[in-house]
């Protein structure tokens, strides 16, 4: 006895389910891609570092010492970033080191903690387009200058994304006896303009590349 096989038709509807299928599955994947690039810059790799000079000068200029003979060292945080809240209370605790002016940039809805105006630095609120415009996009970030404005360093705190021993204190001590470290990576949080997204935080770590 022998058994018929029943074949169904291929019809117009079965194509636009399987393109639907396909189409899920594409969206599905971009959206776990931009997800894993957000949490591969947040968590892994360090932000880039300004490097403009004329920026940098800009920088220098709006903030120098009145004091020709003092160096100025720039600490750009953030009220919004974890990280910048800890440099900020390591710095509020160590206070200025002698020979250098020390600015604190701070940005954010909060305001910047009275410990670091109490401690002797000047804290200076500043929006999030001047310091894009003097180059900074990402916190915190540490900027040396000499007594004559010349960039001794430009880098991050730590060697490792919040790690427990911030090198601010080393780097100055190296860059006022004329000695330039190399930079440390600068681990953090954007603060360009509209990055409230993963796909622009993306966008903001490669735009120097």
């Amino acid at each position: 006895m022998s058994t018929a096989l029943s074949l169904h038709p291929i019809t117009a509807s079965s194509h636009a389910r399987r393109r639907a299928g396909v189409a899920a599955l594409a969206v599905w994947f971009a959206a776990t891609t931009a997800v894993s690039a957000s949490l591969l810059v947040r968590h892994t790799l360090p932000f880039v570092a300004p490097s403009n000079g004329d920026s940098l000068h800009a920088l220098w200029a709006a903030n120098a010492p009145p004091t020709a003979a003092q160096r100025l060292a720039v600490h750009a945080l953030s009220s919004t970033c974890l990280c910048s809240r800890r440099i900020a209370a390591h710095l509020a605790a160590r206070a200025p080191l002698q020979g250098w002016r020390e600015v604190v940039l701070w940005t954010g809805n909060a305001p910047p903690p009275d410990a670091l105006r109490r401690a002797g630095y000047d804290v200076r609120a500043v929006t999030r387009e001047a310091l894009t415009a003097w180059g900074v996009r990402a916190v915190p970030v540490l900027v040396a200058f000499d007594a004559v404005g010349a960039t001794t360093y430009v880098g991050g705190y730590t060697d490792r994304k919040q790690g427990p021993d911030p090198r601010d204190v080393d780097v100055l001590t190296a860059a006022a006896r004329g000695r330039h470290l190399t930079p440390l990576p600068l681990y953090g949080c954007s603060t360009a303009a509209a990055t409230s997204s993963p796909r622009d935080r993306v966008r903001a770590f490669f735009a120097d590349w």
